[in-house]
């Protein structure tokens, strides 16, 4: 069995998936791997060191913590999302026009399309995540495409 190694985050540059596509217009995400070590970090932190597990007749049951679990795929969609091409965003509201031009550094109108391409600092990328739940699934299957877990599993089901 070979042990995987992953570069650290400066040195991994991720690989490019593309998110939506309409036409000629596509938006694509560039992606980067999300270690092991750091997804426990995150989890840790969002959950604790201890989760509340109960037995049942049907095998091991867990309890979600809905919230927490949301926020932890949403800092996860973070790390793992390095830049994006055709990322553009529409500013829909007078609160959102405050806190994009905040983050920005510009003046954004309602109803003002932003390019958000080379942009993406911590802050922007978990306020976009939390209107955006199907970008936050996106990047969490792509995290784990790039680790092997799919395959792994697809390989454990078939019994190999």
């Amino acid at each position: 069995m070979a042990v995987k190694f992953y570069a650290p985050t400066e040195s991994d540059p991720g690989e490019i998936f593309v998110w939506r596509e309409e036409g000629e217009e596509k938006v694509s995400l560039r992606i980067r791997r999300l270690p092991p070590a750091e997804e426990r970090r995150i989890d840790g932190k969002h959950f604790g060191a201890k989760r509340r597990i109960t037995y049942a007749a049907k095998g091991v049951q867990q309890d979600l913590d809905v919230e927490a679990q949301n926020k932890a795929n949403v800092e996860k969609a973070a790390y793992c999302l390095v830049d994006s091409v055709g990322f553009d965003l529409e500013v829909a509201g007078p609160e959102a026009a405050a806190r994009l031009s905040g983050l920005l550094n510009e003046k954004l109108d309602v109803g003002a399309v932003v390019r958000l391409d080379g942009r993406w600092t911590d802050a922007l990328k978990t306020l976009v995540f939390a209107g955006l739940p199907d970008l936050v699934e996106f990047m969490g299957s792509t995290a784990r495409k790039l680790r092997g877990e799919d395959a792994e599993a697809e390989e454990e089901a078939e019994g190999n």
